[in-house]
């Protein structure tokens, strides 16, 4: 299945998530007008992302996208490691509606 979401996050940044997944997500991808330094690290996150179970509890994807963030010692400005799994949430459960 696939899924779709974009959001308006309270510091007005876009944030837009497109995931692919069956029982567990098998591609995600992430984009908008937040930045993230160093850049390469938004690949890190989709990476760490893959394999995870889609009915995933919120809490839980905002940890794994916290935790690429503290390893890489990156910086998301615009928008927040919730902000990016509330997105995230938002397109699996989008999936299928057109």
């Amino acid at each position: 299945m696939k899924g779709f979401a974009e959001r308006k996050v309270p510091s007005g940044k876009l944030v837009k998530a497109a995931v692919e997944f069956s029982s567990a997500i098998v591609k995600v991808r992430f984009f908008g007008d937040f930045f993230l330094h160093p850049e390469d690290t938004l690949d890190a996150i989709e990476k760490n992302l893959v394999g995870l179970p889609a009915v995933f509890p919120l809490e839980d994807f905002e940890k794994k996208i916290e935790s690429v963030l503290k390893k890489e010692n990156a910086q998301l400005v615009g928008a927040t490691a919730n902000d990016f799994a509330v997105v995230l949430q938002e397109a699996i459960q989008n999936s299928g509606k057109e």
